[in-house]
């Protein structure tokens, strides 16, 4: 993907049949992407820096015709592959939206083979659907763990520990367990 722009001022957008918008819009070009690490093992909630030219366009996922009272055309997804140097392919799904660009990374060890697949097999309808499923389904996961956690900031119960120069946070019992 090389990121191009319309005239100078307007927002960068990627060069491909996706035609995504960037975030950004000033002299520079974006050379790299924040992707949500979806298979994070350490549960960490890493956001992965992916070179924006190491994305290699599969398929696009445009909503295709406007429903009644659906904004759903306002979602314009993306499906890239992203080699490194060194280990397996991996996939990053980009969403454009009114909001802004986001992405998300998919690394486990049948990503690559089940989203060539997808691309390849799919119409555009079906796959626009399965990335706009895993983008709610990200959002819902990070809106609870924020109602959990600020849960436990009302009532108390985090307590900043500092071990080895390390700082970490300990989520101390509820009262009266």
């Amino acid at each position: 993907m090389i990121p191009a722009q319309e005239a100078p001022g307007y927002y960068w957008r990627t060069n491909d049949a996706a035609d995504l918008a960037f975030n950004e819009a000033g002299p520079q070009a974006p050379t790299h992407i924040s992707c949500y690490n979806l298979h994070d093992t350490l549960n960490r909630g890493e956001i992965a820096q992916v070179p924006i030219g190491e994305l290699h366009f599969l398929a696009r996922a445009h909503f295709g015709v406007r429903n009644v009272d659906w904004t759903g055309d306002a979602y314009k997804f993306g499906i890239y592959r992203f080699t490194r140097q060194f280990g397996r392919p991996e996939i990053v799904i980009v969403v454009s939206h009114g909001g802004g660009m986001e992405a998300y990374l998919l690394s486990d060890l049948v990503a690559h083979q089940t989203w060539t697949n997808v691309a390849e097999h799919l119409s555009e309808d079906l796959r626009w659907n399965l990335c706009y499923e895993i983008m709610h389904a990200h959002r819902a996961v990070k809106t609870e763990a924020t109602r959990v956690v600020m849960q436990l900031f009302l009532e108390g119960r985090l307590k900043k520990r500092r071990r080895r120069n390390r700082s970490y946070v300990q989520v101390l019992p509820a009262v009266g367990v």
